[in-house]
């Protein structure tokens, strides 16, 4: 079936741009109004999980993630997302090369609620070094299943990264065991049972030297 659905898809590479043959005939107008274009078709390979960052939004979305192996790199545009339900929404979607990833994001999902609490933010100890501030930043993440059947969240937040070596930033030991962390971004994998509430914490410290400018802080 696959092989069948790449086979009608016509692609012919021009160096640094692809044309896009269209298989059947179609009417243009001259008067530049928008006209949609049947091109082709091809499925692409998805993964599929729930994601949740709650320092920029207390939700939890449904998400795919996915690699273009379509013949064709896909265009910038809008993009219709659906599921069993019906409709789920319409956004925009960056330019995605041949080979390249991206993500796909198909609503919320209601029946997991997540909230984030500040628990401690630039709280500066003094007396503890006599060249350098220490700033001290805690969160905690309560996630809580109310669906029938078990789920697994992604649960991300930003952490501070250091871009000098005089400044040290350090992972606080409250800090909930079983992430990963890349380019400043925090991950854990949350398991939940039905009706199962769980808490994730996240502490770190940042020491800066008292030479350095903060703005009053």
């Amino acid at each position: 079936h696959r092989q069948a659905l790449t086979a009608c898809l016509q692609a012919r590479s021009q160096g640094l741009s692809v044309q896009l043959v269209v298989p059947e005939a179609a009417k243009v107008a001259g008067d530049g109004t928008a006209v949609r274009l049947f091109v082709g078709k091809s499925h692409l390979k998805a993964e599929f999980s729930l994601k949740a960052t709650p320092a920029l939004l207390p939700a939890v979305f449904r998400t795919a993630d996915l690699t273009n192996t379509a013949p064709w790199p896909l265009l910038p545009g809008m993009v219709d997302a659906f599921r069993s339900t019906g409709m789920m929404g319409r956004y925009s979607l960056d330019r995605v090369a041949q080979g390249g990833t991206f993500t796909l994001t198909f609503g919320l999902e209601d029946q997991v609620r997540v909230k984030r609490t500040v628990v401690e933010e630039l709280k500066k100890d003094t007396g503890l070094f006599n060249s350098k501030r220490r700033f001290s930043f805690q969160y905690r993440f309560e996630i809580a299943n109310y669906g029938k059947s078990p789920v697994t969240v992604m649960l991300s937040d930003r952490v501070a990264v250091s871009e000098v070596d005089d400044v040290l930033v350090t992972m606080g030991e409250k800090t909930t065991p079983g992430s990963t962390t890349k380019d400043g971004i925090i991950t854990w994998p949350v398991r939940l049972n039905s009706q199962e509430k769980k808490a994730t914490d996240l502490a770190f410290k940042v020491d800066v030297p008292t030479t350095y400018d903060m703005g009053g802080l």
